[in-house]
Formats: C-alpha cells, sequence, structure tokens
C-alpha cells in the first residue's frame, strides 16, 4: 500500500505540471503519503510488532555462548615437599629424591562452551509479557487508527475551506463589478441632475467597502491554498473538483452511537490500557512464585585440569523468600490501576456518547441552515433582478439596489459557509465515531446538494 501511494505520488508531480487539479480522493491519497503524523503512527505500530516478536521469544531456551584464554602468575599447584621430612624419618625410599609438588592447573588455559536454560514454570510471567506485548501492539493500531481520522477532518477543513474561501472570493469579485457598473450609472445619472449628489457619494462608499471586503478574501483564500499545500505536499496551483455538498440523509443518532461503541480508537485505546493494567496484576502475582527452570552447560578446554567436569545439567530453583513486602505492595498497586483505568473507560463512553449526540445534532443544524438559506439566496437574487430593473425605469433610489446586491452576496456567503460547516461537523462525527474513511462515500453519494457560487 506504501508503495502505490509513493508511486502515485510520483506520477502526480510529475504529470500536473504547474497546476494540480485535486478531487477530494486525490487529496486524500497525497496527505496520507505525506502526513507526517500517519508516517509516526506506522512506525509506533512497526515498533509495537517488534516488541511483541521479542516477548514471544521468552519461550524458547536461553543459550549463551561463552569463552576466554587466562594466563595467571604462577601455576595452580600443591607442595607436598614439606611431608618428606617427616616422613623421611621412618623411611628409606627412592621417590623422596622427587618433588612432590603436584600441579593442579597450568597457569595458562583456554575454554569454549555453552550454556542452555528453558524455563518450566515462571508463574505466568512469561504469559502475561506476552499478552500485554499484544496489548501494546492493539494500542499503536488503535493510535494509529486515530492519526488517520484526524488526519482526514483535517483535510476536510483545509480542502473545503479553499473551496469556500475560492467561493467568496468570486462573490466579492461580482459585488465589485456590479458597484463599478452601478457607480458609471450614477454619475451620468448625476450629470443629468436625475440623482442627489449624495446618493453618488454613498455608491462610492460602498465600492470602497466591497473593494476592502475582495482584497481580505483574497488573502484568506492565499491563507487556505498554503495551508492545503502544506496538507497535501504539493507546491503547485491547485485545482479542486469536488464541491462543497450537503446530504440529506446521512442516518439516524444510534447508527452512529453504536459505531463509536465499536470503532471510536480512542475507546479502543482506553480498553487495551484496561487490559493491560490486567495483566499487570497477572505479572505481579507471577513475582510471588517461585521461577524453576533446567538448566545444562558444556563445552572445549585447552589445558585445563581434568579435575573439573567438562559438561553438567541440572534444575534451578529460584524464590525471594523475603523483600520487606515489596512484592506484596507491588501487586495491591497494580489492581488498584486497573480499578482506575477501569472508571476511565467508563467515563470515556459517556464523554464520546455525549460528543456523538452534540455533533449530531450541530450537523443537521447546519444541514437545516443550508437548505433554509438555499430559499434565501433564490429570494435575494430575484429581489436584486426587480430593484435593478426598477432603478433602470426610475421607480427606486440607487440605495436599494445597493442594498439589494449586498443582501444578496450575504445570502450566498452564508449559504456557502452553512454548507461548509456541515462538511466540517460531518468530519468530526465519523471521527468520533472511528468511520472517517466513509467520507469518501458521502463526497461521492449521487444525492448530495452541490453548493457553490451562484452567477448572476
Amino acid at each position: 500500500m506504501r508503495y502505490r501511494l509513493f508511486l502515485f505520488t510520483i506520477f502526480f508531480y510529475f504529470s500536473a505540471g504547474a497546476e494540480s487539479v485535486l478531487s477530494f480522493r486525490d487529496a486524500l491519497v497525497l496527505t496520507e503519503a505525506y502526513s507526517a503524523k500517519i508516517k509516526s503512527s506506522e512506525f509506533e505500530v512497526l515498533a509495537a510488532k517488534r516488541n511483541l516478536q521479542a516477548a514471544k521469544g521468552l519461550y524458547f531456551p536461553q543459550v549463551n555462548l561463552r569463552g576466554a584464554y587466562i594466563h595467571a602468575q604462577k601455576d595452580l599447584s600443591v607442595d607436598f615437599n614439606p611431608l618428606k621430612d617427616i616422613l623421611g624419618q621412618s623411611f628409606t625410599s627412592p621417590l623422596f629424591g622427587l618433588d612432590w609438588r603436584y600441579t593442579i592447573q597450568k597457569r595458562s588455559f583456554g575454554f569454549i562452551g555453552s550454556d542452555i536454560t528453558i524455563p518450566i514454570f515462571t508463574g505466568g510471567r512469561i504469559i502475561a509479557a506476552n499478552r500485554a506485548a499484544k496489548i501494546a501492539y492493539n494500542a499503536a493500531l488503535s493510535q494509529s487508527k486515530e492519526a488517520q481520522c484526524v488526519t482526514i477532518t483535517e483535510l476536510v477543513k483545509r480542502y473545503f475551506g479553499y473551496i469556500l474561501a475560492s467561493n467568496v472570493v468570486k462573490v466579492r469579485q461580482k459585488v465589485v463589478q456590479g458597484f463599478r457598473e452601478h457607480l458609471s450609472d450614477m454619475e451620468h445619472l448625476l450629470e443629468n441632475g436625475m440623482v442627489a449628489e449624495v446618493e453618488l457619494l454613498y455608491a462610492k462608499y460602498t465600492l470602497a467597502q466591497a473593494e476592502s471586503d475582495l482584497k481580505s478574501a483574497i488573502l484568506q483564500c492565499s491563507t487556505t491554498l498554503e495551508s492545503l499545500r502544506s496538507t497535501t505536499g504539493l507546491n503547485t496551483t491547485i485545482t479542486t473538483t469536488t464541491p462543497i455538498f450537503i446530504v440529506t440523509a446521512i442516518g439516524d443518532l444510534s447508527s452512529f452511537q453504536r459505531c463509536a461503541a465499536e470503532s471510536n480508537p480512542q475507546l479502543e485505546y482506553i480498553e487495551q490500557q484496561r487490559l493491560l493494567a490486567k495483566q499487570n496484576i497477572a505479572l505481579n502475582r507471577a513475582e510471588l512464585l517461585p521461577q524453576i527452570a533446567f538448566m545444562g552447560g558444556g563445552g572445549f578446554t585447552h589445558r585445563v585440569t581434568d579435575i573439573l567436569p567438562r559438561w553438567a545439567i541440572g534444575v534451578g530453583v529460584n524464590f525471594k523468600i523475603f523483600d520487606g513486602l515489596n512484592k506484596e505492595y507491588r501487586y495491591s498497586s497494580a489492581k488498584s490501576s486497573y480499578k482506575r483505568v477501569e472508571q476511565l473507560e467508563i467515563e470515556a463512553q459517556r464523554d464520546i456518547s455525549l460528543l456523538i449526540h452534540s455533533l449530531y445534532n450541530s450537523t443537521i443544524s447546519h444541514l437545516t441552515k443550508a437548505q433554509s438559506l438555499s430559499s434565501a439566496v433564490a429570494f435575494s437574487k430575484e429581489y436584486l433582478r426587480v430593484k435593478k430593473v426598477a432603478f433602470s425605469e426610475g421607480a427606486t433610489t440607487s440605495t436599494e439596489v445597493i442594498e439589494a446586491t449586498i443582501n444578496f452576496a450575504k445570502s450566498q456567503i452564508e449559504r456557502l459557509e452553512a454548507a461548509y460547516n456541515f462538511d466540517i461537523a460531518l468530519a468530526e462525527l465519523l471521527q468520533a465515531s472511528g468511520s472517517s474513511n466513509s467520507f469518501i462515500d458521502y463526497c461521492e453519494n449521487q444525492n448530495k446538494i452541490v453548493v457553490e457560487y451562484e452567477v448572476y
């Protein structure tokens, strides 16, 4: 998967040129390949996997290889020569002419050998260690999933934020264009004495205000473009193809709550911590029991005394009888820690359920607002058209035309913002329920309602 993402990124860079045409799906692929947060979580998963493999090694025999070559100060020997004086008084023998010194070990010697230890009974230490490593691996997977969900939500904010800013610029540009045309008409009418000068001054004021709003919108669009580039890793001009949208049927609240209970990465992580605390109890309980292991060793020697054996086998027991109740207190502490994590898990379940409820209501609220603003846009558009016709016929004032233009622009921006807020709330809702990947399905839903700048 990682290799395919890399190839896609390379192809995208070399084929896009100075402009990158991005659907949300394309942006997501690039973001997942570029995100340092996701890469970091993947390395954490890899580290946990290696720790799990290391824990499995505890079941196998432990084999050590050792060797040395030693040169001592002198030979190791026993001197029986003083016995000659005692025994010589009673015996006479040629043996008394010999050196009665017996060398046990030469001063220079070497050896190489190995020893093996096979655990027979450890009180459950090895089992607990392997279970803990497995739980830690699952916890790393949960954190990796959370990093991916957070990244998707961040991309939604930046991708659709750039689209919103681009549409606002279009609205502001249209307002400026309309005000300039209206100001030109006002100047001709003033020359003919058909309007008051104060109306011309008001037209100039609103044009200056509209130009200021346009500059601010352009700057905001530039900022959102940079944030989208930062997320996707692109340095080119970006053209988006997935519009801001709303979906009238997102599902019921209970389905999101069930999904969160089963898939929320934070709840999964806390559950893994509870299981880890449980294994910590087992590990500390095992410390109260003895350890039994089979041991054996042997090897090759050079100039080592024959008195020493060349191999040995046996069974060893290790059990600390008293250590100041240290093990007992650690065992009691592990049980208290487990109860603490248990309570945290209960509290987290309540908080996530409340969060889902809040985000669901927020999503529905933005959906309702976007739908109602569609009527407002239609009304303000028609109202502006009527006012322009009336002004050309001298049936209304310049001020009413200007206010109608401002109201139409305002209603368009408000509808765009409501739809954008719906997309963000939906992404956060899916993140809380642990199903951020399904946001793509909403983007590509055939029944979605596209919300964008409306030309007039």
